[in-house]
């Protein structure tokens, strides 16, 4: 049993069972789709109206700023209205493109759900 298992079978605890999940999914879509190579980021939860999630990097970073990483945010209002691989495709899609922009913009166009970019 994994490290991730062991804590989602002993807690029912929400938060948990949420991040824990995200995390393994991010890191499975990264070792098996891109090589591990999509950098690590801080997966929280964001109700932005009209968006499934957004990225924004080098959003986070240790109190002495040693570490610096990347944000990817979720919706959790869209989770009852997606599917699971919808949201997931949204976890991993985010840093795809903020990673395809340049460094110093604050964060990437955020898809809204009728389709249009902000």
């Amino acid at each position: 049993m994994t490290q991730a298992e062991i804590v989602l079978h002993k807690t029912k605890d929400p938060t948990r069972v949420t991040y824990v999940g995200l995390t393994e999914a991010y890191d499975w879509f990264n070792a098996w789709l891109f090589a591990g190579e999509l950098p690590r980021a801080l997966i929280t939860m964001q109700r932005r109206k009209g968006s499934y999630g957004y990225f924004a990097p080098k959003r986070f970073g240790t109190r002495d700023e040693v570490e610096i990483v990347d944000e990817i945010a979720l919706n959790p209002t869209a989770f009852r209205i997606r599917t699971d691989e919808e949201t997931l495709s949204t976890l991993v899609s985010k840093p795809i493109a903020g990673n395809n922009t340049s460094a110093n913009r604050a964060a990437v166009a955020i898809t809204t759900r009728n389709g249009r970019r902000r």
